[in-house]
């Protein structure tokens, strides 16, 4: 029997059974809808892959003239791919006065990834985060961050910035 839910990628063998045993014509037809991939394997029986997520079914209609059919009805539900790598590229030093927006600088891996969402918290250190991409500073220090995946794999990455003074020009008089 096909279970009543699959994945998208996912692939079944399911065999048909035309009763009585005895039956003289055991052919059938089979129907399904165009999100499955459907082989027939000869005696080992049919191997159907999802291919996209959504209501799926397969019938089986006798070729007896009878026309009796059965239908299996299942979904197929999407592949759930996790964050497996975050990475925030900032300069080893960053100036008080910086402003630091993450969607400008963070990646996020793999690229399919289904839920690519994200918290960023502070851990430790003189800094502010605005809206959960905006990163300030309030004075010198080491600032470490923490950018959470908010997927089921629950990925994370913490980030040590070291915040300097920022650069100061003097003018001499001569």
């Amino acid at each position: 029997s096909i279970p009543n839910l699959v994945t998208v990628g996912d692939s079944h063998i399911f065999n048909i059974t035309v009763l009585p045993n005895n039956a003289t014509n055991k052919n059938t037809t089979i129907t399904y809808l165009e999100n499955l991939l459907l082989e027939n394997l000869d005696e080992l029986g049919y191997k159907f892959t999802a291919n996209e997520s959504g209501e799926a079914w397969i019938k089986s209609v006798a070729n007896d003239g009878s026309l009796i059919e059965h239908i299996e009805n299942f979904v197929v539900e999407p592949k759930i791919i996790i964050v497996d790598h975050i990475e925030l590229t900032l300069p080893n030093e960053i100036y008080k006065s910086s402003i630091i927006n993450f969607s400008e600088s963070l990646l996020i891996s793999p690229e399919d990834a289904t839920n690519k969402t994200y918290n960023t918290s502070i851990i430790s250190g003189p800094a502010s985060i605005v809206d959960n991409e905006v990163l300030s500073f309030s004075d010198i220090g080491i600032v470490e961050i923490k950018i959470k995946a908010n997927d089921s794999g629950g990925y994370e990455k913490a980030i040590t910035i070291d915040v300097i003074d920022d650069p100061t020009i003097v003018l001499e008089e001569e």
